[in-house]
């Protein structure tokens, strides 16, 4: 279908139809109609198509479109980058022509100026459509008052402010995942929904957590995988028992004149200065352990890693 479709809207003399002049140029016969139409939505929404005031189909390139993924930063300005590769590079999104377009967005993007200098282009556009959300899912930190607050950081380049209603107990330096209850347009910001509250943002089981969620992994696994995770985990504590290395406890191993797989974090509290995490996996038998050790010196101690308590 997607082949028929584009041979269509590619052809030198094409003008652009309608849903129904197409389904006639393809030969489509009614029970294939709504295969034929679902596909014409998906080449939309990947920006491959785009149709005008007039409900007709036309490729973005025939409108003086570009179809482009926007990268965008919390400095409000972005880049759209467009999908299929032109030469030209990125395009330069001020901020009031974003149109409330977000990291990650597919949108069509209309080239308002270009400059060429020395060979090299530079490009500056504005949003004209949002084709596709690149995430329905947000997770960031908390800041706020019991009046209002803000969700920061959530790669989405843009803050989600939270009513007093919609915090849901979260305060001031928790993490949070949220729904949209508003998408941000011309004078209008972002609003969200506080729906679980997923603890401090010091805490590294905490940021964990969010990026599952914001990245939509499964938590929960067949019968059947989680048998073969059991069966592969064993064999891993038992090749490291071998070589004289523990796995997954809190107990130290002994020194192999190899660091271990740890991730080392600072805090700002003076009582908890430093972390370390053996990193581990979320499956039950490859354990993620946490353990507190003293404060950095500047020196790295003697007789192998600190062992972890």
């Amino acid at each position: 279908m997607r082949n028929k479709i584009m041979q269509i809207l590619t052809a030198p003399d094409y003008q652009g139809m309608t849903e129904r002049e197409l389904l006639e140029v393809a030969g489509i016969d009614e029970d294939r109609a709504g295969e034929f139409l679902a596909e014409l939505d998906f080449l939309e929404q990947e920006g491959a198509v785009c149709q005008t005031k007039k409900k007709k189909y036309l490729l973005p390139e025939a409108l003086g479109l570009v179809a482009a993924k926007v990268s965008r930063n919390r400095r409000n300005f972005g880049f759209a980058v467009p999908l299929a590769e032109d030469g030209k590079g990125d395009i330069f999104l001020p901020k009031n022509d974003l149109m409330g377009a977000l990291n990650g967005d597919t949108v069509l993007v209309q080239v308002t100026a270009e400059q060429v200098e020395n060979g090299a282009g530079s490009r500056e556009g504005r949003v004209v459509k949002i084709l596709q959300r690149g995430s329905y899912r947000f997770a960031g930190t908390f800041e706020g008052s019991h009046r209002f607050g803000f969700v920061t950081d959530t790669g989405a380049g843009e803050d989600f402010y939270i009513s007093r209603e919609d915090m849901h107990g979260a305060r001031n330096g928790d993490r949070v995942a949220i729904k949209v209850r508003e998408w941000p347009g011309r004078g209008r910001r972002a609003e969200g929904i506080v729906t679980e509250v997923l603890g401090p943002a010091t805490d590294p089981e905490a940021l964990l957590r969010s990026l599952v969620f914001q990245h939509g992994l499964r938590t929960v696994f067949p019968e059947k995988v989680l048998k073969e995770a059991e069966e592969i985990g064993a064999q891993i504590r038992k090749r490291r028992s071998a070589a004289g290395r523990t796995f997954g406890t809190r107990s130290s191993s002994p020194w192999t004149g190899r660091m271990p797989r740890t991730w080392t974090m600072r805090y700002p509290s003076k009582n908890f200065p430093m972390e370390t995490i053996c990193w581990g996996s979320t499956l039950p038998t490859c354990p993620i352990t946490f353990g507190r050790i003293r404060p950095w010196t500047g020196k790295p101690s003697s007789g192998g890693p600190a062992s972890i308590t």
